[in-house]
């Protein structure tokens, strides 16, 4: 079960992440996103399933300075707690990579180059 804190915690995350006031960033692994907080770090990840039309499931960790997780809440878990959660921390995570990933400045700048009627050199 869920303590209280944890949900709050979550919405908190996905709420700052809608409004752009945390900066996630890649990891060395495929498909994990994190965001340092003080002394612990806060991970997204998408878990693979080897199994044909699994449901896919996203996880939210809190790690301490090392890298050992201390809690984990799965989209799934989440659900009991927040009203359409089941695709809730799936969207924290898409929002995460953007961000982590610099989708949005690659779009500008993609943007800004196909706009620009001064280009001197073809594409």
């Amino acid at each position: 079960m869920l303590s209280k804190k944890i949900v709050k915690m979550v919405r908190r995350l996905f709420q700052m992440t809608q409004e752009d006031k945390l900066q996630w960033q890649e990891t060395g692994h495929e498909g994990v996103f994190q965001l340092g907080v003080d002394d612990y770090i806060i991970r997204v990840a998408k878990e693979h399933s080897d199994e044909a039309g699994a449901k896919k499931k996203y996880v939210l960790s809190i790690c301490n300075a090392k890298g050992v997780v201390l809690e984990q809440v799965s989209n799934d878990e989440i659900g009991e707690h927040i009203h359409d959660a089941g695709e809730f921390i799936e969207d924290l995570y898409h929002r995460a990579r953007r961000i982590a990933m610099g989708v949005e400045t690659a779009i500008d700048r993609i943007t800004q180059r196909l706009e620009d009627e001064d280009a001197s050199e073809p594409l």
